[in-house]
């Protein structure tokens, strides 16, 4: 039973790993925004074509790729994190879904334009902890 699951973290380490490699690879070869890349001004950019894309309109499918793509990986990079035993930074509900993740975070980036300077990382967290604190 332990190899099994020493296995299954192994695995979703891999997993992880090349989906942040996979994003940063992308992020650096699809620059053609102005702003530097890691924050959250071209993040906010990025959620855009997200949302031009579910209304069916024709945006830059990269740069929504991009922003589904980094928020997934902040959200599995959590996972891995508690399956390790670290405490949790925020509680999303049993029976959540990644749409959920993927429009918080863009919901929080179009309400607190003051802070599109920060990281990425740091508002997609802030933005979750923000929606699913922990009790």
């Amino acid at each position: 039973m332990a190899q099994s699951t020493r296995e299954g973290a192994a695995k979703m380490r891999k997993k992880l790993y090349g989906a942040v490699l996979a994003t940063i690879l992308l992020t650096s070869a699809t620059s053609s925004l102005a702003q530097d890349p890691s924050t959250g001004n071209s993040f906010y950019q990025q959620y855009q074509e997200y949302r031009k894309g579910l209304a069916g309109n024709v945006g830059n499918p990269v740069q929504a790729g991009i922003y589904v793509g980094y928020v997934q990986g902040i959200v599995d990079a959590e996972a891995l994190r508690v399956v390790r035993g670290e405490k949790p930074l925020y509680c999303a509900p049993n029976g959540s879904i990644m749409a959920q993740d993927f429009e918080i975070v863009g919901q929080y980036l179009e309400s607190h334009p003051e802070s599109r300077q920060l990281p990425k990382v740091m508002l997609v967290f802030l933005a979750l902890a923000q929606a699913w604190p922990c009790q």
